[in-house]
């Protein structure tokens, strides 16, 4: 398994769990104090979960960096010569 799969699971799990103590605690009617502090670490377990995603789907895009580049510019150089070539033409 690779990391970036690893740091999504435990990211996943994490978040999950997070909501699942503060769903357990709004059913066990806790006190004010504690539902806060249930939310606190929810959110901010979810807010993780947005980094490690935005950080394994920024590995996946900066290694394949050259790859959306060239879909996003063109069909690579053949597309760069001939730009090149009506530039010079005018």
């Amino acid at each position: 398994m690779s990391i970036k799969k690893i740091i999504a699971l435990v990211a996943v799990l994490v978040c999950i769990s997070a909501w699942t103590a503060f769903g357990v605690g709004m059913f066990l009617d806790v006190s004010t104090t504690m539902k806060t502090v249930l939310l606190t670490v929810a959110a901010f377990a979810t807010e993780g979960l947005i980094w490690a995603m935005a950080f394994v789907l920024g590995l996946t895009v900066f290694e394949a960096r050259q790859k959306i580049w060239r879909f996003l510019t063109g069909r690579g150089r053949r597309d760069e010569a001939a730009r090149d070539d009506r530039v010079g033409e005018a």
